[in-house]
């Protein structure tokens, strides 16, 4: 063989050889990750609907949306992510509501020449209804009624229903509803999750019960001669009680009220044995109905 047939011959082993390996790379460059993600859900993350793969530090991840079309799923769409989670309702996937939509996910490298197979898929129909609140998990502290993010609600109505079957609806923008301007007694409160974009409302369910209780609030308690006792009381009380010097003196229960202030006569006989200008009077409210006791405050004397 000649020089020149040698240098031909290796030119055209070595431009066998590039289509060889371009060959390969195009039909199994996708295949080489071997790993393939052994998990795919739709959960509710924050609120929205999102799609979740399972977590792998060392890959990036490709969704896939397929859609029934003539009787077959076929692809519509897909999306490359750098996280295991993508939003539904912020992606770019082409998503109707009641249609039902089928994901998949795969590995991919981060410069994307390196792919795995696509692991199992998950079907998935979005729905306008909104899932009903799940009242096992609505709390009710300190006159504050909250409960868990619904997907898809922009706002919520609590209805509050007496024991006299009178209601009053409020609407809310987050997932709490301070009732501390409701009146004591026991109530039930049902919450409505609301989406103004497609008119939707969720079910009202079986509603909460609720029983509103306040802790009185005393002021200006003061001795105005050694036989009358003015305060001024936040809640409705039946009874009161008075100690001197941390020991307990006696009740006071008959009082001239107007506009929220108590005025005790005839306290002369409590008060007999009491040093005025050394003694500590203290006073408080007992629990009356659903108004729990108050704190002890003191009492001044103005004579």
């Amino acid at each position: 063989m000649s020089k020149k047939s040698k240098i031909i011959f290796g030119a055209v082993a070595v431009a066998l050889v590039a289509i060889v390996v371009s060959v390969c790379f195009i039909f199994f460059g996708n295949k080489s990750i071997k790993h393939i993600p052994n998990s795919l859900e739709v959960q509710v993350v924050e609120g929205e609907y999102c799609l979740v793969a399972e977590y792998n530090a060392e890959y990036e991840y490709e969704f896939k949306l397929e859609k029934f079309i003539d009787d077959e799923y076929m692809t519509i769409q897909t999306i490359n992510s750098k996280t295991n989670i993508i939003n539904l309702s912020e992606c770019d996937f082409n998503i109707d509501y009641g249609v039902p939509c089928r994901f998949s996910v795969r590995y991919t490298n981060e410069d994307g020449k390196g792919k795995s197979d696509f692991g199992e898929s998950v079907v998935w129909t979005p729905s306008e209804e909104l899932p009903k609140i799940d009242y096992s998990a609505v709390t009710f502290d300190e006159g504050v009624l909250s409960w868990e993010i619904i997907p898809q609600a922009d706002s919520y109505s609590v209805i509050v229903v007496d024991t006299s079957l009178q209601k009053q609806t409020i609407l809310c923008q987050e997932e709490t509803c301070d009732l501390n301007n409701l009146a004591v007694g026991k109530y039930t409160a049902y919450i409505v999750a609301n989406n103004a974009d497609f008119s939707a409302v969720s079910d009202m369910g079986e509603g909460k019960q609720i029983v509103v209780e306040r802790k009185n609030l005393i002021t200006n308690a003061k001795l105005v001669d050694s036989d009358t006792l003015v305060l001024n009381c936040s809640e409705q009380a039946e009874r009161f009680e008075v100690r001197v010097d941390e020991n307990l003196v006696g009740y006071l229960s008959e009082a001239v009220v107007e506009d929220g202030q108590y005025t005790f006569s005839d306290c002369k006989v409590l008060f007999a044995d009491v040093d005025f200008e050394n003694a500590q009077i203290e006073i408080r409210s007992l629990k009356s109905g659903y108004v729990l006791e108050s704190d002890f405050v003191s009492v001044s004397v103005e004579f």
